[in-house]
């Protein structure tokens, strides 16, 4: 069944469900709204992400840092990548900041709940056909944890009574600030040239000697 929303305001704030915002961002993001409301040359707003891991007191902060999730109404904009991010005609918006932040908990979850989801996941690139409720699911599941530090900050009001909730034991694994971490500068250096290393590849294939038939 497909279903059709239609957002009649001048702004489209889209979330997705492993995804929460703090109270203490609800002005910020509103006065960005309205600074921008008549700027036609901005067509989306973005935020910074604290991404989970394992844990309510583990971040990782070596995943994406901003994305876009409040976009203009009535510019052609499609959902890319994933669904994480936002292009109009294939090219990514023009943007703003709101300057608030999204909380990321996709992966806090329990070992064999997080076992399963990523059995999922992996499976939709894998080639395999795993249909959700199928997926197998271990009790132990480990994370990578190489890159996370701890967690100083407050989470949303909203979130108090799931983390009260918990009932799974956290890694014991030491975690350090990223500033003296050398595996999330390891991280951080691979990730940020992704793009020179396609263009080297691109370049040595195109410059390969041939060899006749």
């Amino acid at each position: 069944m497909l279903f059709r929303l239609e957002c009649r305001g001048e702004w489209c704030f889209y979330l997705q469900a492993d995804e929460v915002l703090h109270e203490s961002d609800r002005a910020r993001i509103i006065a960005a709204m309205r600074r921008y409301h008549h700027r036609r040359d901005i067509e989306g707003l973005s935020f910074r992400y604290h991404h989970f891991r394992a844990d309510y007191s583990i971040r990782d902060p070596l995943p994406y840092r901003r994305q876009v999730r409040i976009v203009r109404a009535g510019t052609g904009v499609r959902s890319v990548g994933d669904a994480c991010g936002f292009a109009i005609n294939g090219r990514r918006l023009k943007v703003a900041s709101t300057g608030g932040w999204v909380y990321h908990y996709g992966y806090v979850k329990p070992p064999a709940r997080m076992s399963a989801k990523m059995d999922y996941f992996l499976s939709l690139y894998d080639g395999r056909s795993v249909l959700p409720g199928s997926e197998s699911g271990r009790d132990a599941f480990e994370w990578d944890l190489s890159t996370c530090e701890p967690f100083m900050g407050t989470h949303p009001a909203v979130m108090r009574e799931r983390i009260a909730a918990k009932n799974w034991t956290t890694p014991d694994v030491p975690l350090v600030s990223r500033w003296v971490n050398p595996r999330y500068w390891r991280g951080f250096l691979y990730k940020n040239t992704r793009t020179l290393r396609r263009w080297s590849h691109h370049v040595s294939f195109l410059t390969r000697p041939r060899i006749a038939s």
